[in-house]
């Protein structure tokens, strides 16, 4: 015996199933020569929808890209990158940029004399807190008779003059 005929038996005894499907066709055939004509008729195929995409597509305009565009920045995480790189330019915009407001009030206040100052105080004086008050009452009351800074003895005896001829004779007993 042919081998085979001997598997074919072999298989006939152990799936009897198995043995009818080798006898029956298997159902496909291909066209004489589907292969060699398959590449062409693929790429006529494409070059015919991309020519009907193009006629049919009408062209964007430049809103619609835009929005395009947005929409893709939208995205979860695209929109906190944007966030954070937004909130950053922000906080860094606030605490670098100069405080107009500010900067105004330091030039009135450079612009105001000692003795506005002063009489602005001793008119307002009861919106003051407590701690400026004893301050300024403080103030009022000559603790030193020398100013602070270094003199001359010749310039600090001229002071003295000064001083001890403004002052009235109870001013003086008090003093001594």
């Amino acid at each position: 015996m042919d081998q085979q005929e001997e598997i074919n038996k072999e298989l006939n005894e152990l799936s009897p199933f198995l043995a009818k499907l080798k006898k029956e066709p298997d159902g496909f055939e291909v066209p004489h020569n589907y292969f060699k004509a398959l590449p062409d008729e693929i790429m006529s195929r494409i070059e015919a929808e991309e020519q009907s995409s193009r006629s049919e597509a009408p062209g964007f305009s430049w809103l619609q890209q835009w929005q395009a565009a947005l929409q893709g920045l939208l995205q979860p995480q695209y929109a906190m990158a944007l966030a954070s790189v937004v909130l950053l330019l922000v906080a860094t915009w606030w605490w670098f940029a100069p405080n107009s407001a500010m900067a105004e009030q330091e030039n009135v206040f450079a612009t105001l004399s000692e003795e506005e100052i002063l009489n602005y105080i001793d008119d307002h004086i009861d919106t003051f807190g407590p701690e400026l008050v004893t301050v300024v009452e403080q103030a009022d009351q000559p603790t030193d008779l020398l100013p602070a800074l270094p003199i001359e003895d010749a310039e600090a005896e001229e002071y003295l003059d000064e001083i001890l001829n403004e002052l009235d004779d109870a001013e003086l007993e008090e003093l001594l």
